[in-house]
């Protein structure tokens, strides 16, 4: 049996004729005749042939786009070619890995083949990726959580808990389960967190409408929200600084070194990052749905609304950070989308915390030292900011 060659077609159809079997039958400066047979080719010397083809000075043969396109052979397909007494037999059914070249033990992905080799080698190269992102972030919300225990930057608070909603996002995404540990532990520290980070939010409003309001008698009533808020976010600080180190102590770093070194590549390797992306648009939309039926049914500014908007606002957050960090790891453009849930999630910010102000007025409000017409005053001006945002939205 004659000895087996590969080339790959170029872009613009050509292959080349490898020199051992130019020289064996004698091809080179020759009139040639291309035929099909079956699901390839056949390539001999002819007299007569109507449209003769040569081999150009490197040995490459221009196979006619009538041909490729017959046949299905694009740019990069992989030619097997042998000698077959005076002719030369194309076959485009060889496969190759698209990595190596190699034509042993190759295992089909998609329309690819990939060599058990490159295969692993390329598992192991993406579970390290996102072991490598997972750990960044790990030590990231780490950093956040010991400064916040210092209280000197509300911000450390903020960026502890954004932390770990991401985290939480893309663990959940490949597949982790709540009931894990780990997720256990980063809900229980983001509750407590959360305690706090609520009332800076709450304070920061509160006073914002304090500088803002002309009258008087209406900023004394903001002045003493706030104060009374800020009370209570000195008992949640002192809870956080109690609790938290318990909660990510040595057990918990530990804990998660294994799941980074032992657990880890059985869910990246069972992922299929588009059917799981199909899962939260399908939800998303779903949840659209849902907020534009209650709006129609309810009114935009109703409980109801409310209710719906927040739940599609932290399921835009958790799929746009899903989206962010596949953008950094695989080889396609997901920044586009992250972009378009960005968008969509900040237009729910401001409604969430107008909404938030008024929970907290009214639940201030009877133990607050002022006038009936006062509260009725203030409540009629958050009321007015929730309505007059809520008009903002705008859900495609």
């Amino acid at each position: 049996m004659s000895e087996t060659y590969v080339r790959q077609l170029d872009k613009i159809g050509r292959v080349v004729i490898p020199k051992e079997i130019r020289d064996e039958l004698e091809l080179s400066n020759q009139p040639l005749d291309v035929q099909m047979t079956g699901d390839g080719l056949k390539l001999s010397k002819t007299e007569s042939g109507e449209e003769p083809k040569t081999l150009d000075q490197y040995g490459r043969l221009v196979i006619p786009i009538e041909l490729r396109q017959e046949l299905d052979w694009e740019q990069g397909k992989h030619i097997e070619m042998r000698t077959e007494k005076d002719e030369v037999q194309l076959n485009g059914q060889f496969e190759v890995c698209e990595i190596c070249e190699n034509n042993q033990s190759l295992i089909k992905v998609k329309t690819k083949f990939v060599c058990r080799d490159c295969l692993s080698e390329g598992n192991q190269n993406i579970v390290h990726r996102w072991g490598d992102l997972l750990d960044g972030l790990m030590s990231e919300y780490l950093h956040y959580c010991k400064q916040a225990l210092r209280f000197e930057d509300e911000e450390d608070t903020h960026q502890a808990r954004v932390k770990d909603r991401r985290l939480k996002a893309l663990l959940q995404f490949i597949g982790v389960s709540e009931k894990h540990d780990i997720i256990k532990s980063l809900e229980e520290a983001h509750k407590r967190l959360g305690a706090v980070r609520e009332r800076d939010v709450l304070i920061a409003g509160f006073k914002a409408f304090e500088e803002y309001v002309d009258e008087e008698r209406m900023a004394e009533v903001y002045r003493e929200v706030y104060q009374r808020v800020e009370q209570k976010r000195k008992k949640h600080q002192e809870k956080l600084e109690e609790k938290l180190p318990a909660i990510i102590d040595q057990n918990f770093q530990e804990r998660w070194r294994y799941f980074i070194d032992e657990e880890l590549h059985a869910y990246i390797l069972s992922l299929s990052v588009a059917s799981r992306l199909d899962e939260y648009e399908q939800d998303i939309a779903n949840r659209m749905e849902d907020y534009k039926a209650v709006v129609a049914e309810h009114g935009p500014a109703s409980q109801e609304a409310l209710e719906s908007m927040h739940a599609l606002r932290i399921a835009s957050k958790h799929i746009r950070y899903i989206y962010k960090y596949l953008d950094t790891m695989y080889e396609q453009d997901y920044q586009t989308s992250a972009k378009y849930y960005e968008q969509l999630q900040d237009q729910f910010g401001p409604v969430n915390d107008v909404k938030d102000w008024l929970k907290a007025f009214d639940k201030q409000r009877d133990k607050l030292d002022i006038k009936k017409k006062h509260a009725k005053e203030v409540k009629a001006q958050l009321e007015d900011e929730l309505e007059s945002r809520v008009n903002e939205v705008k859900v495609d």
